[in-house]
């Protein structure tokens, strides 16, 4: 853990959480769309799962790996989870 740069944990957080945040912002308008969009037979696309975005994480952030230092790696993949709960809790009903 001590031998981890400061760039290494920044690059790590840059990939796999901050990415996540700006790409549900700049993807918003057009998942917004689509699941308001009417589909032929009168149901929404959200009844159709339509405006959706899928964000893969990983069970690192779930365990507490000691035998490897994943520490940057675990704690934005945690990061990721928690944003993800957000970004649904804040946008579910757009």
């Amino acid at each position: 853990m001590w031998s981890s740069r400061y760039s290494d944990w920044e690059d790590t957080f840059r990939i796999n959480t901050t990415a996540h945040y700006f790409l549900a912002v700049a993807l918003f308008p057009l998942l917004a769309a689509a699941a308001d969009m009417t589909l032929p037979d009168g149901r929404k696309g959200r009844d159709e799962g339509r405006g959706v975005m899928l964000v893969t994480s990983s069970c690192a952030s779930l365990h507490n790996c000691t035998n490897v230092d994943l520490t940057s790696y675990a704690t934005s993949k945690a990061g990721t989870d928690h944003l993800v709960r957000l970004l649904a809790s804040k946008f579910q009903r757009c």
